[in-house]
């Protein structure tokens, strides 16, 4: 079984071309969620309330997401600490994950940082969803009602698009002028003979 990654720069369409993947049968690992899931955890909420203070918890003492995300979006070393904390824990649930998929051709790790975070070197392939700044821009607004002023913050604490295209072995053009299907099906039959070539279909 081969471990392919999956990512691209916000807005993108990552969550669309995931959704193909899908179709197709391919399990999806999603990197977001299960940060969400880890971010339940007792003990992590212990050390992050430790960290930050009450103020990012909500009144049933979980994490409020948004508080905290203002936290540490805004400062580098708070960010620093909070992936330290849930990207170990993230990796956990990955293994489990391609454990209980070990019988699949491949398996996808989507994520928005993957290759920020060091998690592509666990991946034998990676896949690059790609769309222009000012295309990307109009879907986060639109979908997650940002001002400009937002999106341009949360997109600088990314890679550029030619950064990430350094480390990606595929690539998805999904500016909207170029139908996803066709190739996501490309990439779909490569990965599923590449599996079988190396021997990954059990």
């Amino acid at each position: 079984m081969l471990s392919v990654g999956i990512t691209g720069n916000i807005g993108s369409g990552k969550s669309l071309v995931c959704k193909v993947f899908d179709v197709l049968g391919v399990p999806v690992f999603h990197a977001d969620l299960a940060g969400r899931q880890v971010l339940e955890q007792a003990e992590v909420i212990r050390r992050i309330s430790k960290e930050f203070g009450a103020g990012v918890l909500d009144p049933d003492g979980r994490i409020h997401r948004p508080a905290l995300a203002a936290r540490v979006f805004s400062d580098p070393v708070s960010l620093g600490f909070l992936n330290d904390l849930v990207h170990p824990a993230v990796e956990a649930l990955w293994k489990d994950f391609s454990i209980i998929h070990a019988d699949k051709p491949y398996v996808l790790h989507e994520a928005a940082i993957l290759m920020e975070s060091g998690f592509y070197r666990l991946m034998d392939e990676v896949i690059l969803v790609k769309a222009p700044p000012e295309v990307r821009k109009a879907r986060v607004m639109q979908r997650d009602s940002w001002g400009e002023e937002e999106f341009e913050r949360r997109a600088s604490l990314q890679w550029s698009e030619a950064e990430l295209a350094r480390y990606a072995s595929f690539s998805i053009n999904n500016s909207g002028n170029e139908a996803v299907l066709p190739q996501v099906l490309d990439i779909h039959h490569m990965l599923v003979s590449l599996a079988g070539s190396v021997g990954g279909v059990s």
